[in-house]
């Protein structure tokens, strides 16, 4: 197995903040059992019981340890916590140093990509928030639950950008694959009639009754108070008024089953004609999920040395998850747009469309030309 580095700091080679140690005001000699040869004793025990118990026992001899010892560890670990918590305004001081370097260096060649982004994405809001108060006057069910999905990917695209602009690629790509979904539904729902909408709206009582059921089930575990009888009564008939009403919508996706039959993600992204970016989808799941693909992806290679990032860096290439997140938000403009359409929609609405997908052709183009620099850097992931 490859060689892999843990390093926090891979983006600029700044200096390397040591947090985790205890101070000398801790009287480090009174840690005693804090140290190589009690851990190593601890492990030597368990090794011993699972050599005997096998491995199954394995995760009950570590419980049983834990518990068997950690009247005599908290002591010495709230003493620990006591210097860390001593150091947490110096640590947060020089990691906010250090984000700053890392977004100056990012502006330097990202920049001009990020503000056409960001001017794209702005116009997407003021051209939602001058319809909202302008409805078209027809299938109102329709036009509600597209500006909250439009709403919601507007906040979506801003999250994105702030995360780029971080230096955080994984999270952005996860934003993208939200971003993604809310085109594909606002698609759907334009393109169908207004009962499907209807089904739409009408899911979220078995949506939050589902939720509500996992939630007691689990409150005691939580430490938290179940909700009352009463309330899950409530709930529960809710739920099953919808599902009478609307044959087969329980279930994933059930409020698309009356124009898919057994409706997979994927079957709504083709009936949007969407299905081409399925592959894009998939691989932001990967930042989502926790499968070993993913690990893979966030591995980056420097001077051929593999390096893990579990914090912000400079090595991503930004462009086709900022470039497919605008265009996902102008899909959902694009739904907006054809709804005004259906009931006569003004020129200024065309032209407004038209003038966005004109700031995101500039976009892409800025972010192919930065990602081009970021790699002459060596900025490779």
């Amino acid at each position: 197995m490859e060689e892999v580095i843990w390093d926090r700091r891979i983006a600029l080679r700044c200096r390397r903040i040591r947090y985790y140690q205890i101070d000398d005001d801790l009287e480090l000699a009174d840690i005693g059992p804090l140290t190589r040869d009690y851990f190593r004793r601890l492990h030597q025990g368990v090794e011993s019981q699972v050599a005997v118990e096998g491995e199954d026992a394995r995760h009950r001899i570590v419980a049983d340890l834990v518990e068997r010892e950690g009247d005599s560890l908290k002591p010495r670990a709230t003493k620990v916590t006591t210097g860390l918590l001593a150091g947490a305004a110096h640590l947060d001081r020089s990691l906010s140093r250090d984000k700053r370097i890392l977004a100056v260096t990012l502006q330097q060649v990202w920049g001009e990509a990020f503000q056409a982004y960001g001017a794209a994405a702005y116009a997407s809001y003021e051209v939602g928030a001058g319809w909202a108060i302008d409805p078209p006057g027809q299938r109102p069910v329709v036009w509600d639950s597209l500006l909250d999905l439009h709403a919601r990917a507007c906040r979506v695209v801003s999250e994105i950008q702030t995360l780029q602009q971080a230096g955080f690629p994984s999270g952005a790509e996860a934003r993208a694959r939200s971003l993604h979904e809310l085109a594909v539904v606002a698609s759907v729902l334009q393109k169908s009639d207004a009962e499907l909408t209807d089904r739409y709206r009408a899911y979220e009582e078995i949506e939050h009754y589902n939720d509500a059921v996992q939630y007691n089930e689990n409150c005691e575990a939580l430490e938290q108070a179940p909700i009352p009888a009463n309330e899950m009564a409530e709930l529960k008939m809710m739920s099953e008024s919808v599902a009478k009403k609307w044959e087969g919508i329980r279930g994933s996706n059930g409020w698309a089953r009356s124009i898919l039959k057994n409706p997979s993600f994927n079957d709504l992204e083709k009936y949007a004609d969407l299905g081409h970016l399925y592959p894009f989808y998939r691989l932001g799941n990967h930042s989502v999920h926790a499968g070993p693909r993913a690990s893979t992806l966030q591995r980056i290679e420097i001077d051929g040395v593999l390096h893990r990032s579990p914090g912000a860096t400079v090595h991503a290439d930004f462009a086709e998850t900022a470039h497919g997140a605008l265009i996902s938000l102008q899909q959902i403009n694009a739904a907006l747009l054809g709804e005004r359409v259906g009931a006569g929609a003004d020129v200024d609405s065309l032209v407004a469309i038209m003038a966005i997908a004109g700031l995101i052709e500039v976009a892409g183009g800025r972010l192919t030309a930065a990602a081009q620099a970021a790699a002459e850097k060596g900025w490779a992931y």
